[in-house]
């Protein structure tokens, strides 16, 4: 057990460094591996440990689509994490708000890289058993609102499409949409019940 600690500690710590590396490629092939790592429980305590998440949220907003591509991978297994998630909930690396962007600015150019970013927000968003209370509660409303919109407008555009990038999105972004929808419906109703109660007691 030790030996096997001691190696993946090792392993994280080389690939850590080619996180930032100048070349693109290698930056890539380094956030593909921890995208497969990262599908073992332990492996991802390791890389919350050595802030390997927290470097793979930084390259969000890399130059290269790869990067980004490679590593919103990755983070489709921490987000479904409840131990690990909270990296992307931190306001000063702004997670969460990356993965918006991500799925904005895909649209339908890039329908796999809007996917995955769908498949990280719903997981990120989807757990009610995160330490800290729902991960929705984290986020501000206007992001969520946007983000709402955005799916609105994307999955009425690849509806009828053709092919496994319309299929994958569709079923990515139709979770998610569902997802924000149920939230922010609630979150009208309870203002609303704020609302009557202050009528009530005029």
């Amino acid at each position: 057990g030790q030996v096997l600690f001691s190696a993946h500690r090792a392993v994280i710590g080389d690939l850590v460094g080619v996180l930032v590396h100048p070349n693109d490629e290698a930056v890539a092939e380094a956030a593909r591996a921890f995208g497969n790592l990262s599908r073992d429980t332990q492996i991802r305590r390791f890389m919350a440990g050595s802030r390997a998440d927290e470097a793979l949220v930084m390259l969000l907003d890399h130059n290269s689509r790869d990067v980004v591509f490679a590593v919103a991978g990755a983070l489709v297994n921490i987000a479904a994490d409840p131990e690990c998630k909270e990296v992307l909930l931190d306001e000063d690396l702004q997670g969460c708000d990356k993965l918006v962007s991500v799925v904005r600015r895909a649209g339908l150019r890039d329908l796999p890289m809007a996917a995955v970013g769908c498949k990280a927000l719903y997981n990120l968003l989807l757990d009610l058993s995160s330490p800290n209370g729902p991960p929705m509660m984290a986020v501000e409303d206007e992001t969520l609102g946007m983000l709402y919109t955005s799916l609105d407008e994307l999955l009425d555009a690849t509806e009828g499409g053709g092919g496994d990038g319309y299929q994958d999105l569709l079923a990515a972004g139709g979770a998610l949409h569902n997802l924000l929808g149920h939230f922010l419906a609630s979150q009208t109703q309870t203002m609303n019940n704020y609302e009557d109660l202050g009528e009530e007691k005029n």
